[in-house]
């Protein structure tokens, strides 16, 4: 999978509506170069891309304000989609929704 290059705009609006501030969480469960090879999470600064998840272990919590442009690369392109096992990039997310 992967999710183009935005910002948390919803999830921005709800917590300044609440006043507090908000950053997204993401538990890492697989490794980069362990469970896949190639893409990940990243964020862009100063035009650049930073790919986070080349230096994270499993068990490792990725924490970024959700108004800074990120994304995820695709993960391991080159290999079919296989989505009958657990295989790959796997995460775990905490983030606030409006209902």
């Amino acid at each position: 999978g992967f999710f183009g290059t935005h910002r948390d705009t919803t999830l921005v609006d709800v917590a300044n509506e609440k006043s507090f501030d908000f950053y997204q969480l993401i538990l890492m469960i697989s490794a980069s170069g362990e469970h896949f090879e190639e893409g990940g999470a990243f964020i862009e600064k100063d035009g650049r891309r930073l790919l986070l998840e080349k230096k994270c272990l499993t068990g490792d919590v990725l924490i970024y304000d959700g108004r800074t442009l990120h994304g995820v690369e695709e993960i391991d392109p080159h290999k079919p989609l296989n989505l009958k096992g657990l295989s790959g990039r796997i995460v775990a997310l905490a983030s606030l929704y409006k209902s």
